[in-house]
């Protein structure tokens, strides 16, 4: 090999080096962006299965059991193994239809929050009746 060909040599080297380099800090980056969103993800998933079990809940219960909302079930903690998650309700009354009730659900954690809605008919008894 000629002499003045050893610098080219390593110049390409230190070069082939810093892609390689590059690209796995690149790969790198992405695992660990892909991991956060998985963890994300799981959070979300228990939150919402949380909540569709409290809205299960309320959907069997009366109106007299919705209006006024008893403390015990306006919010609260889950039992282990989701005691990070926490779980708060609120029933409102349409004012233009009176048998619908809005219900929200919303379940919060150290990492995030998620919401449920849903409309309920729920008649109010007629005098009477």
């Amino acid at each position: 090999m000629r002499a003045d060909r050893r610098g080219f040599v390593l110049l390409e080297a230190v070069a082939a080096l810093l892609i390689v380099s590059t690209a796995g800090i690149a790969v790198l980056a992405m695992v660990a962006a892909q991991l956060r969103v998985r963890a994300a993800a799981e959070e979300l998933l228990v939150a919402d299965a949380l909540a569709r079990e409290r809205l299960l809940r309320f959907e069997t219960m009366s109106r007299a059991e919705l209006e006024p909302l008893a403390d015990s079930l306006s919010r609260g903690v889950f039992l282990p193994p989701f005691t990070g998650y926490r779980w708060q309700t609120t029933v409102d009354r349409q004012a233009d239809e009176p048998d619908l009730i809005d219900l929200e659900i919303v379940i919060d954690w150290d990492g995030g929050s998620h919401r449920v809605q849903a409309r309920m008919y729920r008649p109010a008894r007629k005098a009477g009746a």
